[in-house]
């Protein structure tokens, strides 16, 4: 789309300018003389809301018209009280003329300028801004469902995110298994043999001790009730016996006590090793039940953790795989950039597999113009503040590209004197159109 005409009256710094500008239009001047008002007054037309900086002191209302091909008419009134942005093509009016522009133009596009002197990264961020991050998310969505994409980045961004997403999940689900790998390893440590079932063992000799201690409480009882009974029987013989039969008698008791104590004594040695060894197993097998229990215990607990370890390890397996998706769809991604020749390789701009800094200067040059193309619109115009720091070969080498890019390019250059306006492109021309009035 071509441009006729450009003018600016009282904005920033700018009383009255106007000019037909060319491939490359070079605003000229020394400094404080308003090279980059033109630029914000020109930029200032996709600008939203209302600012009365914009309005040169002094004054009470300020305009910037464009004039381009198709009968296509932009204008912004800036008053004290507000701002005004008029689109009419064909001398009618469009609705919603600031969603009209903006599809039309990006007054916001890449300075080549910007480019040639930003760090790596930014380069970087500029290129991707011409990949369309829709494919890309829906893609990403497919290999990782969970992921939730941001609404405003660069494909390589989303990816990178992505990536890092599933990255922590995968470095979690590995600490997770190691974790429980390890769990398991010292639990399964000395684990003894299992023993069967002890409970029923122990069960039953409880029950032989209690059968044990039973008969001898019951042969106890039997002796001392057969002394009991004879002892009375004494008694009784005592005292139907004469006074000289009862030293007898005391003597036949005696003896039945020597009796006793002998009997009681053989019941003793009959059963106490019997209840010691019934004791002693009633012990060894709690102490078999004890150990059983724990053995049971730490086996559940091994099961859970090796069960543990291999869910996480298939996780880990998982998101592996989505991180191998992910790097093929990056590099994908990176292989298909819209500009020929122009591809990211381990982090920097190669075109045609060379680096974008051992690239000589006009390819350098080539790309970067490239890229502001990419986002110029159908209105391609560029507003370029810098170009003063360039010397004399770099601006040659931009001004043979920018003239083929079918691009307008509005730059402040290097100059004395008053604002000044050349659209010839070139550092030796006159210029051709001067400014208005004052400036």
């Amino acid at each position: 789309m071509k441009i006729h005409k450009i003018s600016i009256k009282n904005i920033l710094g700018v009383e009255a300018l106007e000019f037909a500008p060319g491939a490359i239009t070079r605003i000229t001047g020394g400094n404080g003389q308003g090279k980059t008002s033109v630029l914000e007054a020109i930029k200032s037309i996709c600008k939203g809301g209302y600012d009365a900086t914009l309005l040169r002191n002094g004054q009470s209302k300020g305009e910037v018209v464009i004039e381009l091909d198709g009968g296509l008419h932009v204008s912004k009134r800036v008053t004290e009280k507000g701002a005004y942005l008029t689109v009419t093509k064909d001398g009618a009016k469009v609705d919603k003329p600031a969603d009209f522009l903006s599809g039309l133009w990006d007054s916001l596009s890449a300075n080549p300028v910007e480019f040639m002197t930003a760090p790596q990264k930014k380069r970087i961020d500029w290129l991707l801004e011409q990949i369309d991050p829709a494919p890309v998310v829906a893609k990403l969505k497919a290999i990782a469902p969970d992921f939730d994409a941001p609404s405003s980045a660069n494909a390589l961004a989303v990816m990178e995110q992505a990536r890092k997403a599933i990255f922590e999940a995968r470095t979690d689900a590995n600490r997770t298994e190691k974790q429980a790998r390890e769990t398991a390893d010292v639990l399964a440590e000395d684990l003894p043999e299992e023993s069967g079932d002890v409970a029923a063992k122990l069960k039953a000799a409880r029950q032989a001790d209690q059968k044990l201690r039973a008969y001898a409480s019951a042969d106890v009882q039997e002796v001392t009730a057969d002394a009991r009974a004879k002892r009375e029987k004494s008694r009784e013989d005592e005292e139907r016996e004469v006074e000289e039969l009862r030293n007898k008698y005391r003597a036949n008791r005696e003896k039945i006590d020597e009796l006793h104590g002998r009997n009681l004594e053989a019941i003793e040695n009959k059963y106490n090793l019997k209840i010691e060894e019934a004791a002693a197993e009633v012990a060894r097998l709690q102490e078999v039940q004890r150990t059983a229990d724990e053995a049971a215990g730490r086996r559940k607990l091994l099961a859970k953790n090796r069960e543990t370890a291999a869910a996480a390890k298939a996780q880990a397996q998982a998101l592996t795989a989505k991180l191998d998706k992910i790097d093929t769809l990056k590099k994908q991604v990176l292989e298909s950039l819209p500009i020929p020749g122009v591809e990211v390789i381990d982090g920097d701009i190669h075109k045609d597999g060379v680096p974008f800094d051992r690239l000589n200067t006009a390819t350098q040059w080539a790309v970067a113009i490239a890229i502001a193309k990419r986002r110029a619109g159908e209105i391609p115009l560029i507003c370029a503040d810098g170009l003063e720091a360039l010397d004399d070969e770099n601006f040659a080498a931009f001004s043979a590209m920018a003239a083929d890019s079918g691009l307008y390019f509005i730059v402040t250059d290097r100059g004395n004197g008053p604002l000044a306006v050349d659209t010839k492109g070139s550092r030796e021309a006159i210029a051709d159109v001067l400014p208005k009035g004052e400036v």
